[in-house]
């Protein structure tokens, strides 16, 4: 129980907002179609959690995960229009009154007010994703780029004229954590910015670093971050995970029988700190239940 209600009008108030938190349940439908691909938020992808995430075609959240959940989107939007005026990001731009698009561009000049700011999909080795946003750190030469008429043709100048960007992830903390997060962010969130890296620098961009922008909730003031370099290395490491993962996903579709099913489960806990299933100790009991409780192989629902 949150709070000790009394028997005064006032604590009675408590005590009915109290069981009103407690019983809170957001239930929201699951799009199986979303499980047929392996998603950069998903990083590191987990057989056990996936799983059990494709037992069940509703998800639940509590009244402070509901609360955690909204405010986290709602700080996304926020900070993208913001990031929009610096006229350094790129993305897909939609006008609010035409419905015209302008994809793979910097946000255009006239009525910027009326231009709402789409993020670019990555999708790359049988992965896709979302980037919060791409920064171009040289002005002069992403106007220049910019300047063409067609997605294809603004992509080949971006390309050609090896405009640097810098790709970025937006992310909700406290500002009592946000120096440890900026010294040191979560492995999913640095899995997810290595590969919208990988899939940027597949298409030939001068990929020069990533790094997560930490704005706190209590107060978005005090907002940081730390950009790490994109090299060879990390390259070579984020395309061997994901090689990896694409290949574990597609035995997690098809499996039908609780042996396949073991075998995933045997492959060991996943690196998530957020991941329900590994950070439970009953994660055994949990996955076991997913498979009676499901319809499989998956791949038939799809």
């Amino acid at each position: 129980m949150l709070l000790k209600p009394l028997n005064t009008p006032d604590h009675k108030v408590l005590a009915a907002m109290n069981r009103a938190f407690l019983d809170y349940k957001k239930t929201s439908k699951v799009d199986p179609k979303r499980l047929a691909t392996i998603r950069a938020s998903a990083l590191p992808f987990c057989p056990r959690d996936f799983l059990v995430r494709a037992a069940y075609p509703t998800s639940d959240l509590d009244a402070f995960g509901a609360f955690f959940t909204s405010v986290g989107t709602t700080v996304h939007t926020w900070v993208q229009d913001i990031a929009g005026l610096t006229g350094m990001v790129l993305g897909d731009w939609r006008n609010r009154k035409t419905g015209k698009w302008r994809r793979f561009s910097l946000p255009p000049k006239k009525n910027p007010q009326d231009w709402e700011y789409h993020e670019l999909e990555a999708s790359v080795l049988g992965a896709i994703g979302h980037c919060d946003g791409v920064f171009c750190t040289n002005k002069r030469l992403a106007k220049k780029a910019n300047k063409k008429k067609s997605p294809a043709k603004r992509l080949a100048a971006f390309v050609s004229l090896k405009v640097p960007l810098v790709v970025i992830d937006y992310k909700t903390c406290t500002t009592s954590a946000i120096s440890s997060k900026i010294k040191q962010s979560s492995d999913s969130y640095i899995l997810q910015l290595l590969f919208y890296c990988l899939h940027f620098h597949e298409l030939g961009l001068n990929v020069q670093g990533y790094g997560n922008f930490y704005i706190p909730r209590d107060n978005p003031r005090k907002w940081g971050m730390n950009v790490l370099p994109w090299d060879a290395k990390k390259r070579k490491y984020i395309t061997k995970k994901v090689t990896k993962w694409v290949a574990i996903h597609r035995k997690a579709l098809n499996a039908t029988t609780w042996r396949e099913f073991n075998k995933l489960y045997n492959l060991g806990g996943c690196t998530n700190e957020y991941c329900r299933v590994c950070r439970s100790k009953n994660a055994a009991g949990i996955f076991r239940k997913a498979f009676d409780d499901g319809s499989w192989p998956l791949a038939e629902r799809l």
